[in-house]
């Protein structure tokens, strides 16, 4: 679901994944599917009013997310990013390629966060 800019969506985000956002400590989501691009808006479902703006994104094989970018993901642990991943999608298959979404909150000081 991606969009023209202008156009915030919503991309549902585990609730865990709230205080996170909140205090900054997670700048990417990885998913088995492409939900956005480079200079899309969104908001957390759990985050009314409060958008992000997609930086960036990568494919990789879902072990290189556990290993490197966990704490990017908001885990103190790559066996935590594993074990929430088992949770959510019911196995983990490192070889899996992934799509990571990097973003960064928009300041509702920007005049133009929508844009």
């Amino acid at each position: 679901m991606m969009n023209n800019k202008c156009n915030p969506y919503i991309i549902r985000f585990h609730s865990r994944m709230t205080e996170l956002h909140k205090n900054g400590q997670k700048c990417c989501t990885t998913r088995r599917r492409i939900i956005g691009r480079f200079g899309d808006v969104f908001e957390d479902n759990n985050i009314p009013g409060q958008m992000f703006r997609i930086i960036t994104g990568s494919i990789m094989p879902l072990k290189y997310v556990r290993d490197l970018f966990y704490t990017s993901e908001g885990f103190q642990t790559p066996e935590a990013f594993e074990a929430f991943w088992v949770e959510m999608y019911g196995s983990f298959d490192g070889e899996m390629k992934v799509f990571v979404h990097w973003y960064a909150p928009i300041l509702k000081e920007e005049p133009d966060a929508r844009i």
